[in-house]
């Protein structure tokens, strides 16, 4: 079995994911958008901010800021670089070191709730978080989540899945299908949005296309036995040399529910 990430080596490998993938740019025009269509004082909650840095940026750049932003964020590594990045900003910050879950109850509503790519951890229990979700939306609110396709990274986890088995606390094989079919056991209606995500790895050193397979894995690459480190590099760049970047996994799918 292959050994997991941890917090120090998951903020490394990120960070040199979100370097080589154009996908951030689409997630950014989507929520701009979104942001942008509201025309009264708004309120967002994120679920699983990260570091903070691109919903920085995001709020910095909205023609109209919130009068809220609440973020859950279980790493507090990550949760502490949020609350200093949010210092700034003229409006009302909180920052939980925690999981949202299908328990949460934050006695507020929000307008806009935001899940980029956090959506994995709940598979256990993804109907009634969804469930959740929608309950803390304000009538005619919306809700945005990015997910993998299953065109997407999920073919390495799926491919390689004997040995992560029960290694993480997050899905391998959740992807928007599965979501979808979640969305439609709770009535619920959305639209989807397809998220460019080109990872275009071709000026990337060696050590950074294994960064890279460690956070699509969650796994260290280095545990792996030699032969296997060969055999994720193989289907890395084969993928690479097939599609001209790896586009073919890293589609990703935004569902923007309405409520």
């Amino acid at each position: 079995m292959l050994k997991p990430i941890n917090n120090e080596q998951y903020i490394t490998c990120f960070n040199t994911f979100c370097k080589y993938s154009k996908e951030y740019e689409s997630h950014k025009k989507i929520r701009l958008n979104t942001l942008n269509s509201i025309e009264h004082n708004y309120s967002i909650l994120e679920v699983g901010c990260g570091s903070g840095s691109f919903t920085a940026n995001i709020l910095e750049n909205s023609i109209k800021k919130p009068n809220l932003y609440t973020a859950f964020e279980p790493l507090k590594v990550f949760a502490d670089q949020t609350k200093s990045r949010l210092r700034t900003l003229d409006f009302k910050t909180e920052v939980i070191n925690d999981k949202f879950s299908y328990k949460t109850n934050l006695q507020r509503k929000y307008d806009v709730i935001i899940l980029v790519h956090s959506i994995y951890s709940f598979e256990n229990d993804l109907v009634e978080t969804l469930r959740n979700i929608i309950n803390h939306l304000n009538e005619n609110g919306k809700a945005i989540i990015f997910v993998q396709t299953p065109h997407n990274s999920g073919l390495m986890t799926i491919y390689f899945a004997e040995y992560l088995e029960g290694q993480t606390d997050v899905s391998h094989t959740l992807d928007c299908w599965t979501v979808e079919d979640a969305l439609r056991k709770l009535n619920a209606e959305y639209t989807l949005y397809y998220a460019e995500g080109d990872l275009a790895v071709t000026n990337a050193s060696d050590k950074e296309i294994t960064d890279i397979i460690s956070f699509i894995l969650q796994a260290e690459y280095y545990s792996a036995p030699v032969y296997l480190q060969k055999r994720m590099l193989d289907f890395f760049h084969l993928s690479e040399k097939t599609w001209g970047h790896v586009s073919a996994l890293t589609l990703a799918l935004c569902f923007l529910l309405s409520k």
